[in-house]
C-alpha cells in the first residue's frame, strides 16, 4: 500500500494505492471551521475526536489491498457537526480486515471529495 500526500495546505490531498492498482483519493485542503483527516482501523466503528485515534503502524497494513465492493457510507455522526465519514475495507489473506476511514468535521459550509478508481476508472465518488 502506497500513501502519497500532496501539500497539506491549500489544494492538499492524500492518495492510497494498493498493489492491484486500486486508488482512493481524498481532498484534504482545509478551510476555516473544519477538520478533514483519515485513519486506518481494525474496527468499522467511527472514532472521533482525533485525540482518540491512534495512527496504526504501516507494517500492519502495508500488504492489505482494498475490497472495492465494500464501502460503508458516507455516514453522518453527531461528533462531526454537519460532516460525514466513509470507510473502505482492506483485506490481506489470513490477516484481520482493516478499514480506511475518511472523515470531515464541519459546520455545513465545507466539503471534501473522495473517489475510488480501479485502473484509472472511477468506480465510486462522493463528498463528506
Amino acid at each position: 500500500m502506497q500513501i502519497l500526500e500532496c501539500d497539506k495546505g491549500y489544494g492538499g490531498s492524500i492518495n492510497f494505492i494498493d498493489t492491484n492498482d486500486v486508488f482512493i483519493g481524498y481532498d484534504l485542503s482545509q478551510d476555516c471551521c473544519e477538520y478533514a483527516d483519515w485513519y486506518i482501523s481494525e474496527s468499522l466503528e467511527f472514532v472521533y475526536p482525533i485525540d482518540k485515534i491512534k495512527r496504526m503502524d504501516k507494517s500492519l497494513y502495508e500488504h492489505h489491498v482494498f475490497n472495492p465492493s465494500f464501502i460503508e457510507g458516507p455516514n453522518e455522526s453527531s461528533d462531526l457537526d454537519a460532516g460525514m465519514w466513509v470507510a473502505f475495507k482492506m483485506v490481506d489473506n489470513g490477516k484481520p480486515d482493516l478499514f480506511l476511514i475518511l472523515f470531515n468535521s464541519h459546520n455545513g459550509y465545507y466539503g471534501h471529495g473522495f473517489e475510488l478508481k480501479i485502473d484509472g476508472e472511477i468506480i465510486h465518488n462522493g463528498g463528506l
